[in-house]
């Protein structure tokens, strides 16, 4: 169970770094060179105030993600014999 969690929370990161993310570097980056565009303050807060909030979402998906793999690591040591050192 851990491991399907795992899978369907990095895909879901996938899938909203390619509709928003990747989405919003090409708008970006077809702005062209920040020093001679028009309104960077309001571009940048425009694009903050997208990017924040689905970065910070990524973000917990991502740890999510961590954790389910580090559960079901855990819970396969437990289910292999214990490391014995010589």
């Amino acid at each position: 169970m851990p491991l399907v969690v795992a899978a369907v929370c990095h895909l879901v990161v996938l899938v909203i770094t390619v509709a928003v993310n990747l989405p919003l570097n090409a708008e970006l980056a077809a702005l062209g060179n920040p020093a001679t565009g028009e309104d960077l303050p309001g571009v940048i807060e425009d694009f903050k105030s997208v990017w924040v909030p689905v970065n910070a979402v990524r973000t917990v998906l991502c740890l999510l993600s961590l954790g389910a793999l580090c559960s079901a690591l855990l819970r396969h040591g437990r289910a292999t014999a214990p490391f014995r050192p010589v």
